[in-house]
């Protein structure tokens, strides 16, 4: 089966098994990044191997602009096909609903035959609306944030020492501190396996 991974900082996956010549696809769209920032394009300070890996053996994009910084209005931009302006989104104000009638790029996908999946942060929509309203066939379980004892369970005060989760570290099921990227990237190892 074929796959298309997106990574939003969160991510969403495609797999086909209708037809053997449609390609595997890995879309990271990340928060934050400058073009600057990865060594495939120039950086030195910061190795960035595995990503050069990816960017060598598949497609760089060399002219890609957004017109808003912020990450939620990017997301609708590049979920809708569409700059942010065109369908009033210019901060970082949630709430907002990816009208019904309009084609997503998850619903695209898979009207081509990509199973979908979203991993990672969403930011887009409602609350009632999330990846499997806009077309995704599947969601990964996000990781618990909340505060935990040391041995995993729920707790708001007392004897044992508290782990918190934040936007590096989470809790996997086991109970254990993990960082949030190995978290999702096993999510992503379990969909691609899944899914061949």
């Amino acid at each position: 089966m074929k796959f298309f991974l997106t990574l939003f900082t969160s991510i969403a996956v495609f797999t086909s098994g209708l037809l053997a010549d449609k390609p595997n696809i890995v879309l990271i769209y990340i928060d934050d990044l400058g073009y600057g920032d990865l060594g495939c394009y120039g950086c030195k300070d910061i190795p960035t191997p595995n990503i050069d890996r990816l960017a060598k053996e598949g497609i760089r994009f060399t002219a890609s602009y957004i017109t808003n910084p912020p990450c939620c209005p990017s997301r609708c931009s590049l979920m809708m096909g569409q700059y942010a302006q065109r369908f009033g989104k210019y901060g970082m104000s949630r709430g907002l609903p990816i009208p019904e009638d309009r084609p997503t790029l998850a619903r695209f996908m898979g009207k081509k035959g990509y199973v979908t999946g979203h991993i990672g942060k969403w930011d887009l929509g409602s609350k009632k609306q999330g990846p499997l309203e806009v077309g995704f066939s599947e969601v990964a379980k996000s990781p618990p944030k909340k505060t935990y004892t040391k041995d995993g369970v729920a707790g708001q005060l007392g004897g044992q020492r508290k782990v918190r989760t934040s936007k590096f570290f989470c809790l996997n099921e086991q109970g254990e501190t993990m960082w949030l990227t190995d978290y999702d990237g096993d999510l992503m190892v379990d969909f691609v396996e899944r899914h061949k």
